[in-house]
């Protein structure tokens, strides 16, 4: 295995490094307290030492309206494959349905499900009836070589994003601390130590486009205030560095007035050396995507160029990795956006946490020609949709679209008029009762066409 050079600096403090997932806090009525270690081992604990070393995981505490009538047949079965595996340890029959509540054949687009969640350091491929096809797992504890630096980081101990590969490797990424490549058998061959975060993005030729993050000072934001400088850094193939672009770096070099203008605000509101803000985090970048050939909307959106999101400025960003420059930001009606996807069609479709009111979550697809609102979706009547965090949406290519509601579990598969043709709720639970569930970060839907290498499949 390679390792690339660690990304460390002993003299800052710890909850510097521990860079979070969602720096935005939640309303206190939306978040639930954090379960208890010492009430109920922790579903999906891979070893002795997890469970001895409790916290390091992420959960939210379930919805308390039921979603269906009960558990499906499949359900069952999937919720028993997993304890007969162990990781569901301490959850008993839950109260409400689990694993697919819905699917409708023939209006679902057909493919396997790639599955990342906040149960422990790993990742699935399952059928649409949420069976396990494939499972990659491996601990930053095996691999680390400063472990002892990061032991109480509160985001080692799950993936928070993991990006398939054609040959059936994967990239799976550690909140803030690592990314590593793994092959189809969960080998670790390279492991990148220097911040990864959120996402990555691998091109044809193996190259790979990866968040990462330092905490520095940019004198040109802020004398004397440490921040999260946030990086769109390029990799080659085996994991080594090429070049890293900064973000708000590049903010300067494209004369981005009105956002340097809300970060230094954001700063100068009480950001300090010792404690995690939004100010501390004037960015909080949480989505890389590299524009390809799309119908040109906005002559900005050239092929090569960087679709970022930054959720503190609630803004779209564009970067040109030629120049280093922000080229293009629109900061629309959104708010803590996530998984800004570039369409074919050149519209931009998102996950909009807070969706205009701070009390319900929507999908949105806008023109980034004019930033309006195309079509959006809030959720089936009488029905919650909220995430205060992450959440993804997809379009896929029958027009269906596939979201994931994170804080609660919870993935949808909707058709062009808005109906709900297949549901999931991620089967890992933890509490005495089950009260709480592992968050899903990822639900994405990988065609059946490039995955030979799975083998013949019943």
């Amino acid at each position: 295995m390679i390792r690339i050079r660690a990304f460390v600096a002993a003299a800052q403090p710890l909850v510097l490094l521990a860079a979070l997932a969602c720096s935005q806090e939640p309303p206190a009525e939306q978040a639930g307290a954090a379960p208890d270690p010492s009430a109920a081992p922790r579903a999906g604990a891979e070893s002795a030492d997890d469970e001895a070393e409790p916290g390091f995981w992420r959960w939210s505490r379930r919805r308390a309206e039921a979603h269906g009538e009960g558990p499906s047949a499949e359900a069952r079965a999937r919720l028993e494959e997993l304890q007969s595996l162990g990781y569901v340890a301490g959850a008993e029959a839950p109260p409400e349905s689990l694993g697919v509540l819905r699917h409708e054949p023939g209006k679902v687009w057909p493919g396997l499900n790639l599955v990342v969640g906040g149960q422990g350091q790993e990742a699935y491929l399952e059928d649409l009836d949420g069976r396990v096809v494939h499972r990659w797992s491996a601990r930053l504890q095996d691999h680390s070589t400063h472990f002892d630096a990061i032991r109480e980081n509160p985001n080692r101990g799950y993936w928070r994003s993991a990006r398939l590969l054609p040959d059936g490797g994967l990239l799976a990424i550690w909140e803030g601390i690592a990314m590593a490549r793994l092959d189809r058998e969960s080998r670790v061959l390279w492991l990148y130590e220097e911040g990864a975060h959120h996402a990555a993005v691998a091109l044809p030729d193996g190259r790979i486009w990866v968040l990462t993050r330092q905490v520095d000072e940019v004198p040109e934001i802020a004398e004397g205030v440490p921040i999260f400088e946030d990086f769109a850094t390029l990799l080659d193939p085996g994991g080594r560095e090429l070049r890293r672009i900064s973000i708000v770096r590049g903010l300067l070099r494209g004369g981005q007035e009105e956002l340097l203008k809300t970060v230094r605000t954001q700063l100068e509101e009480g950001a300090s050396a010792e404690t995690i803000t939004t100010g501390a985090d004037p960015l909080h970048t949480n989505a890389i995507q590299v524009v390809g050939e799309v119908e040109p909307r906005h002559p900005a959106f050239q092929p090569g160029r960087l679709l970022l999101s930054a959720a503190n400025l609630n803004a779209l960003l564009l970067l040109d990795p030629e120049s280093g420059a922000v080229v293009w930001s629109h900061v629309g009606t959104f708010r803590s956006q996530h998984d800004p996807r570039l369409l074919p069609n050149g519209r931009i479709l998102l996950f909009d946490n807070w969706g205009g009111d701070r009390q319900h979550s929507r999908v949105m697809e806008i023109d980034p020609a004019d930033g309006s609102v195309l079509w959006s979706w809030a959720g089936e009547p009488g029905q919650p949709f909220f995430s205060w965090c992450c959440g993804t949406a997809r379009r896929l290519p029958n027009g269906n679209t596939l979201i994931v509601e994170t804080q609660f579990g919870r993935a949808l598969e909707i058709d062009r008029d808005g109906s709900v043709v297949w549901e999931y709720v991620h089967p890992h639970l933890t509490g005495e009762d089950g009260e709480y569930i592992a968050q899903l970060f990822v639900l994405e839907r990988v065609p059946l066409e490039g995955l030979e290498w799975l083998g013949p499949r019943g």
